[in-house]
């Protein structure tokens, strides 16, 4: 907070963080812990959330970052008189760089008469856009409340949206009042912005270019199999009550076996125990006294992680059933005589 945040004058310290973690690492999780601190600290303060993931093409990816900034000072425009100027602002610069995007063509309504004019100065583009950058400075000086940009998923994107993501913050929105934190895994990144995967001078040429648009890199830490194991066993005793599992379950030696088995060859991450939460959540519920939880448990751990492996249970379940009035099984035991004999 206090690296985004200026706490003496309470306006953004214009500073670019970047979260870095393999995929599932827990970024996304950190983003929102972050935005409820800032939310708390900083009741006033605009924090844009970003996911381009949802989004592709430059076209959309610029207009909805924009969209989204809009979005988030009009949520505000009560707390101040500045803010709907600042709105129809941003709305014009926006339409500007972004000229066939819904922000050129009316599709938000209560902040474009800005984004319209802009439509009408493209004979005029490149003095209009400077002018407007101008204003848009001192506007976004002048707030005495922090701007938090915080975008997730990059390491999601194709490689020319990552590149334009990283134009928005390094050319397009690069403000002294607003602050970003990205979120991304950095080798992903690296690749993407050097344009060439493998060849060595094309992956220096990323790092460096990473390395111009982040000031400070904050990798989270390697989760270890004892704080995954902690973390399933939490998410397990949140859903007790609920899905009426058995007294003294934690000490059952089938589920030990089995979360040995699954922490961390199976599940590794925090979004794998997210998943594995979810999926077990959502089934234990419509089968709950019908089948065995642990089994389940286990069925979930391979519903998420191999999907494969799910699919030829179900081709052929007589293979990993031992059910002795299965045909299947009884044929395979007498197999097995046979080949004795």
């Amino acid at each position: 907070y206090s690296a985004l945040i200026n706490e003496s004058s309470g306006t953004s310290a214009g500073v670019v963080i970047g979260v870095t973690g393999p995929w599932g690492s827990g970024k996304s999780s950190l983003l929102n812990i972050l935005h409820e601190h800032i939310a708390e600290k900083s009741p006033r303060a605009l924090v844009v959330r970003f996911d381009p993931w949802l989004v592709s093409g430059r076209e959309d990816l610029v207009g909805k970052f924009f969209a989204e900034a809009i979005g988030t000072i009009n949520a505000q425009a009560g707390t101040s008189k500045e803010m709907p100027a600042l709105a129809e602002l941003v709305a014009e610069y926006g339409a500007h760089l972004s000229p066939n995007s819904v922000l050129a063509t009316g599709g938000l309504t209560p902040f474009l008469s800005g984004g319209l004019k802009a439509t009408q100065k493209q004979l005029h583009r490149e003095t209009s856009l400077y002018l407007q950058r101008q204003k848009l400075t001192r506007a976004l000086d002048s707030l005495r409340v922090p701007f938090v940009v915080l975008i997730d998923e990059l390491d999601r994107l194709e490689d020319a949206d990552i590149r334009t993501i990283a134009q928005i913050v390094r050319s397009i929105m690069d403000f002294p009042a607003l602050s970003y934190v990205l979120a991304y895994d950095a080798e992903r990144l690296i690749q993407a912005l050097g344009g060439n995967a493998g060849a060595p001078e094309w992956e220096e040429r990323g790092r460096f270019y990473l390395e111009k648009i982040v000031q400070l890199q904050i990798p989270l830490p390697i989760t270890l199999p004892s704080e995954i194991h902690a973390l399933l066993m939490s998410e397990l005793l949140s859903l007790e009550s609920h899905l009426a599992l058995p007294e003294n379950w934690q000490d059952i030696d089938r589920f030990r076996e089995l979360i040995d088995l699954l922490v961390p060859a199976v599940i590794g991450n925090p979004r794998d125990v997210k998943r594995l939460i979810g999926t077990f959540h959502a089934i234990a519920g419509m089968v709950r006294g019908e089948v065995d939880w642990v089994g389940l448990l286990g069925f979930c751990g391979l519903l998420i992680k191999a999907p494969k492996t799910v699919e030829s249970i179900r081709r052929e379940p007589d293979l990993v059933v031992d059910d002795p009035d299965s045909t299947a099984e009884q044929a395979s035991r007498v197999g097995r005589g046979r080949r004795k004999l």
